[in-house]
């Protein structure tokens, strides 16, 4: 984190830095259609072409030129799912791991299998994000993807399970903050993203419990952009915001009690949530149609 000030500093005094962080989105294609994804939406409207990707000559010519660079972490995450291609995906963390950078992962899970949850915990990767909207099947599947959740959980228990030790414990699990402090000995941290909607606004109680169930280390609760109709129907009235408000409050309440960090997102720490939730409605929206134009007119 020094690092990172310190070149922030040398950039406000108009020096040129190289990047601290850079966001790799290996492929806008996924094994999953969850409706509300702006990437389905977009291939909804737009026919892809998966072919005019970058190939893995590219991609890994790039994390080397990082390297070189002193690029200090690297995100990898979507787009579409990072893992479906995953020999790429691997190959690139291994080689992040092996600059000494710091690597985050995003995935929806389902491609977790036992040689990937192995490798993932060999390398020492830093941090990976299992994105499960429902503390059930029915409830997530509904808004995701019919079998994820079954999927999901189960990618989740491999990294769990091949993981050395019990995992980091928060220090202490705080309701409302931004991020949790973390004793990050044993790596990789293990969290649950999940989109809050009308779906799942009353089950924040039981996500935590399930991210205690699969052996991870927090829960991040996260606001749902518009970009399509059914991201207008996922969207929550007033009175599931209020719901949700008083359910939050329990949520922080258990997660202390079974040792899960949790974080909130900005929209849903402010005194006025509907107007916050709004205002996400909209960004979502403008967000949509300016990616959908450059679609139309790439």
């Amino acid at each position: 984190m020094d690092e990172l000030f310190k070149r922030i500093a040398r950039w406000g005094q108009g020096k040129t830095e190289p990047p601290y962080t850079v966001q790799l989105h290996l492929t806008n294609n996924c094994n999953l259609s969850c409706g509300f994804c702006p990437t389905v939406s977009l291939k909804n409207e737009n026919e892809v072409d998966y072919s005019e990707e970058l190939s893995r000559e590219k991609w890994i010519d790039l994390v080397e030129e990082g390297e070189r660079l002193g690029v200090e972490e690297w995100h990898i995450c979507g787009g579409g799912e990072p893992l479906i291609d995953k020999e790429l995906a691997l190959d690139l963390m291994e080689r992040i791991k092996s600059y000494g950078a710091r690597g985050e992962l995003v995935t929806n899970g389902t491609l977790i299998d036992d040689r990937t949850a192995k490798k993932i915990v060999k390398m020492n990767w830093d941090h990976v994000s299992v994105s499960i909207d429902g503390p059930d099947k029915e409830t997530n599947d509904g808004i995701r993807s019919q079998g994820s959740f079954e999927k999901a959980v189960n990618g989740a228990e491999n990294l769990s399970r091949y993981r050395k030790g019990d995992g980091p414990q928060p220090l202490p699990s705080l309701l409302f903050l931004t991020s949790t402090v973390f004793d990050f000995t044993l790596k990789p941290n293990l969290a649950v993203e999940t989109v809050l909607c009308s779906e799942n606004h009353d089950k924040v109680v039981d996500m935590v419990r399930l991210t205690s169930d699969i052996g991870f280390d927090e829960i991040r609760f996260n606001t749902l952009n518009i970009w399509n109709e059914v991201g207008e129907k996922l969207a929550m009235d007033i009175s599931e915001v209020h719901t949700l408000k008083k359910e939050l409050k329990k949520a922080g309440e258990v997660a202390k009690e079974v040792g899960v960090g949790m974080s909130v997102a900005d929209n849903f720490k402010a005194e006025d949530l509907k107007e916050n939730i709004d205002t996400a409605r909209e960004m979502g929206r403008l967000v949509g149609l300016l990616n959908s134009l450059g679609g139309e007119n790439g």
